[in-house]
């Protein structure tokens, strides 16, 4: 049953995006450098923001940009940063930050 009104987040206070901060992962961001397999639509953003594309695909680049790690372009989407079509490196990132055993409900 629903109360018809929610007042469980009345106590919470939100912090601006500002106070936040992105953490690096080296040795993952080093994974994420060195795979090249990417989805259809990621190559062709990587390929428009170097210019090797024809410029019909500019309007769509508003949400990717390129940075450089290690000599290499990584590519973000919306700020997130984009992980190649790597089973295992996909799986390694699930295991290693959404499956821990720390936010596993009890019992499990």
């Amino acid at each position: 049953m629903v109360p018809d009104e929610d007042h469980n987040n009345e106590d919470m206070i939100l912090f601006p995006n500002n106070l936040f901060i992105n953490l690096i992962d080296m040795e993952l961001q080093e994974k994420i450098a060195n795979s090249t397999d990417m989805d259809i639509d990621a190559a062709d953003a990587l390929k428009a923001l170097l210019g090797q594309a024809p410029t019909n695909l500019q309007k769509d680049l508003e949400d990717w940009t390129i940075d450089i790690f290690d000599d290499k372009n990584i590519l973000f989407y919306q700020g997130k940063n984009y992980v190649p079509k790597n089973y295992n490196l996909r799986k390694e990132i699930v295991e290693r930050y959404y499956n821990p055993i720390s936010t596993r409900h009890p019992g499990g």
